[in-house]
C-alpha cells in the first residue's frame, strides 16, 4: 500500500478520526465480558479490580469519544490508516493494566506475573499479545494466575484476527471500510459479495478453527485448560504458552497437532474457504500463493532435517512450521540449535505465511512479487515496452500497469523491513552492549519484526527499558506492516497536518 504524505486534515475528518477510535477503544472493555467467567471460575477475585479497572478506563474514553463525535461521517482513506495505527498502540496500552497491578500485588497468589511490575515490561506483554508475537517477559507462565493466562491467549487470540475485523463485524463505521480492512493486512474478498460478507465469512472459518485446535490438542492428550489456551495461541500463530518450556515436554501427537495447527493458520483464508466450503480443490491448487507456500515449507524441513540430523524429525519440522509460520511455538531450544538453522529461520520468519492469515512477516504473495520483479527486470532490461515479458499469477496474464504496481509495493516494504531490522538491532546493541551475542540480537529482533515469538537466547526481563520499548515498537509496526506506523509519525510529529484546519 502506497501512501502520499502531503495531505491536510479538515476539522470534520479530525471529528470522524476521533468517533472511530472510541469505538476501537472498546476492545479492551470486551476482553474483560469473558475475563470475568474466568475470575469467577477460578475464584481469583483478586483480579477483579485490575480487570474491571481496564474496562472502565477503556470505556470512559472511548465513549466520551463517540459521544462526542458520534454525528461525523466526513473521512479520508490516509486519516483511517492514522487511526489504526494508533489505535493498535492504545489498545495494547489499556490491556497492560492488569499485568501491571496484578503483577505488583505483594502476595504469592500472582507467582511469575511479578516479572510485569514495572510498566515496561507489563507493555510489552500486552503488546506481545495483540500483535500475536509471543516474546514474553515470564519465564514460568504456568504460575501467574490463570486470570492473565487467560488474557494473554485471548488478546494473541483477538490480535491475530485484528481488533479492526471485531469492530467492523459489529459496529457501524463512517470510515472507509476497505482501507480498514487492507490496514489489517487483508485484501480477499468472496467474489461480488459485499465486503461485510466476507469478514463475518472469515470469523466463521476463524471460530471454526480455533474449536477445531482446542478439540485436537485434548484428544492428543493436553490437559484441558492447556488445550484451550494452546487452541487459541496456535491458530492466532501467536505462540503464548502454558508451560514453561512450551511444547517440549509434551508426547510426538501433540507435538504433531501442533505442525498441523500451525500450518493450517499459515494459510490464508481463502483457502479455507476454498477447501471447507466450496470443496473446490482444483482452485487451490492453481494458486501461487499456496504453491510457492507449499514448496517453501516442504524445502525447508528437508533442509533443516539434514543440518540437524541428530534431532528427532518430529521436533525439527516443528521448529520450521513455527518459523514459517511465525507461531513461535518451541519443541526444542531454539537458542540451541545451529547457526546455519537460526539463519534459515531469520529467513522464513521474514518470509511469513500467506497473505490474509494471522500470520506475520513480509508474507508469501509478496516474495513472489519481488522475485517476479527480479526475473521480469533483469531479461527485460533494454527492451522494448511491447517486447517486455508478461507476468502471471494464479495461472492468469497480470496486465503490466497492476504488475508494476504490486512489485514497486513488495519492494518497498522489503526495504523498510531490512531497514526496520538493521536499526533494531542497532538501538538493542547500543542499550545492552556486550549482553548478548550479535546473532541473538539479529534473531530476536527479527522474531519481533516478524511478531514470530522465537527466541535465540535474548531474555526480555533482563533489557534494559529503553530496550523494551525498542521490541514494543518493533512488534507494533512489524503487525501494522509499517506503512500505517510512518504515516502516522509523519503526521503528528514531522509534516504536524494534523493539526491544521
Amino acid at each position: 500500500m502506497q501512501v502520499k504524505m502531503d495531505f491536510i486534515i479538515s476539522s470534520e475528518v479530525r471529528k470522524t478520526f476521533f468517533r472511530d477510535l472510541g469505538l476501537l477503544l472498546h476492545v479492551p472493555a470486551f476482553l474483560v465480558i469473558p475475563s470475568l467467567l474466568v475470575i469467577l471460575y477460578f475464584e481469583e477475585y483478586f483480579a477483579l479490580p485490575s480487570f474491571l479497572g481496564m474496562a472502565f478506563l477503556s470505556l470512559a474514553a472511548g465513549q466520551i469519544l463517540y459521544r462526542v463525535f458520534k454525528n461525523s461521517r466526513k473521512s479520508q482513506p490516509r486519516i483511517t490508516l492514522i487511526m489504526v495505527a494508533l489505535a493498535w498502540f492504545i489498545i495494547p496500552l489499556f490491556g497492560s493494566i492488569p499485568f501491571y497491578f496484578i503483577g505488583s500485588m505483594e502476595t504469592g497468589l500472582v507467582g511469575n506475573a511479578t516479572n510485569l511490575s514495572d510498566f515496561p515490561s507489563a507493555f510489552f506483554e500486552s503488546m506481545s499479545g495483540f500483535t500475536s508475537t509471543g516474546l514474553s517477559m515470564l519465564d514460568h507462565p504456568e504460575t501467574i494466575p490463570h486470570s492473565l493466562q487467560w488474557l494473554r491467549s485471548l488478546s494473541e487470540w483477538l490480535g491475530g484476527m485484528g481488533i479492526i475485523l471485531l469492530v467492523v463485524g459489529f459496529f457501524n463505521f463512517s470510515s472507509e471500510m476497505n482501507t480498514l480492512y487492507q490496514a489489517e493486512a487483508m485484501n480477499w474478498t468472496i467474489g461480488d459479495s459485499k465486503l461485510e460478507e466476507t469478514i463475518h465469512r472469515i470469523w466463521q472459518i476463524y471460530l471454526a478453527l480455533t474449536i477445531v485446535a482446542i478439540i485436537a490438542f485434548y484428544s492428543a492428550g493436553m490437559p484441558g485448560w492447556e488445550a484451550i489456551n494452546h487452541g487459541l495461541t496456535g491458530i492466532s500463530t501467536g505462540g503464548f504458552t502454558m508451560t514453561p518450556d512450551s511444547f517440549i515436554s509434551y508426547n510426538p501427537s501433540i507435538k504433531w497437532v501442533g505442525i498441523i495447527v500451525m500450518i493450517i493458520a499459515a494459510l490464508s483464508f481463502q483457502i479455507h474457504y476454498l477447501f471447507f466450503i466450496k470443496r473446490d480443490f482444483r482452485r487451490i491448487i492453481r494458486l501461487s500463493e499456496f504453491k510457492v507456500f507449499s514448496a517453501i515449507i516442504i524445502v525447508l524441513m528437508v533442509v533443516v532435517h539434514i543440518l540437524n540430523p541428530s534431532e528427532d524429525v518430529v521436533n525439527n519440522v516443528f521448529q520450521t512450521a513455527s518459523a514459517l509460520g511465525t507461531c513461535g511455538f518451541n519443541s526444542v531450544e531454539t537458542a540451541n540449535m545451529p547457526l546455519s538453522i537460526l539463519f534459515l529461520f531469520v529467513v522464513a520468519m521474514t518470509f511469513g505465511g500467506n497473505a490474509t492469515s494471522t500470520t506475520g512477516g513480509l508474507k508469501t504473495r509478496r516474495i513472489i512479487w519481488v522475485f517476479k520483479g527480479i526475473v521480469k527486470n533483469l531479461p527485460d532490461s533494454g527492451k522494448k515496452e511491447e517486447n517486455k515479458s508478461s507476468v502471471y499469477l494464479n495461472g492468469k496474464e497480470i496486465k503490466d500497469k497492476v504488475a508494476r504496481k504490486q512489485i514497486k509495493s513488495a519492494a518497498n516494504l522489503f526495504v523498510l523491513w531490512t531497514t526496520s531490522l538493521i536499526v533494531g538491532s542497532f538501538l538493542i546493541i547500543l542499550s545492552e552492549g556486550d549482553k548478548y551475542l550479535l546473532h541473538q540480537i539479529l534473531f530476536d529482533v527479527s522474531s519481533a519484526l516478524n511478531n514470530v515469538g522465537l527466541s535465540a537466547g535474548v531474555n526480555e526481563n533482563e533489557m534494559t527499558g529503553f530496550s523494551k520499548i525498542v521490541f514494543i515498537c518493533l512488534m507494533w509496526i512489524g503487525r501494522l506492516e509499517i506503512f500505517s506506523c510512518i504515516v502516522l509519525i509523519y503526521s503528528f510529529f514531522i509534516s504536524g497536518h494534523f493539526n491544521k484546519n
